[in-house]
């Protein structure tokens, strides 16, 4: 398996992953816009109420569960997306029950484990996070099992866990240019809202959540380059040699 080492280019993935982002950014946004939906509708809500500490268990509860409800559709969506076929809402909507239970039982499982590693010595945690990243993938591309999928990803990731590992800290460190550019365009809403009287409240938890789901998306598209990248490298290198 160590013949596809090479094959993934940190600068090339990004690049791409950033210009998919941009050139479907209508889709990319909606996606980001269903993602957030509860986080949006629960911010307004709060608005100019005090949140007491149920309420905002409340709201993370809520959150994270539709976040889980419509996380195999986020992935269906990006393929789709790396795929260059045509975004829908449907492309949101779980495809089936058995898919659905296998990919939120591996969500759970994954994060599970990824925390145990975290908890002895750190390391494990970063590693296991690496190995593990293709399995949802997996389930959702190749309809495979939690378990096969789970064997899969560690056999596709083998030779390149640090230059995943750092791909992955180069895009969490892209989610500060990113919310950048959403704090400035907060910013202006907030000085016009100043010229024209208005409340920026609803504007800013918009603005601010639709940045953190194009954010999501974008991490996606730039994991889900380098799934497709390694198994087409893969069936390159399995061609040559039969």
């Amino acid at each position: 398996m160590s013949k596809h080492t090479g094959s993934i280019s940190i600068r090339d993935t990004i690049k791409t992953s950033l210009g998919l982002s941009i050139r479907n950014i209508k889709a990319v946004f909606c996606i980001a816009l269903a993602m957030m939906f509860i986080p949006i509708i629960l911010s307004f809500s709060f608005i100019n109420n005090e949140t007491s500490l149920k309420q905002a268990l409340y709201y993370g509860l809520a959150s994270f569960t539709w976040g889980i409800l419509l996380s195999p559709g986020l992935f269906r969506s990006s393929l789709k997306l790396l795929e260059i076929e045509r975004f829908s809402l449907r492309d949101l909507l779980p495809e089936s029950w058995i898919t659905f239970v296998r990919f939120v039982s591996a969500y759970f499982l994954i994060r599970l484990i990824v925390i145990i590693g975290y908890i002895f010595l750190f390391i494990p945690g970063l590693i296991f996070q690496v190995k593990l990243q293709y399995t949802l993938w997996l389930i959702k591309d190749k309809q495979y099992g939690v378990v096969r999928a789970m064997k899969k990803s560690w056999e596709m990731t083998r030779g390149l866990t640090l230059k995943l590992m750092l791909l992955n800290l180069i895009i969490g460190l892209l989610y500060i240019p990113i919310m950048l550019v959403a704090a400035i365009i907060t910013i202006v809403l907030i000085i016009l809202s100043k010229i024209i009287n208005a409340d920026p409240s609803l504007a800013k938890i918009l603005v601010i959540d639709l940045f953190l789901g194009y954010f999501l998306v974008f991490t996606l598209l730039s994991i889900g380059l380098t799934y497709k990248k390694i198994q087409l490298t893969k069936s390159e290198v399995s061609a040559i040699e039969v």
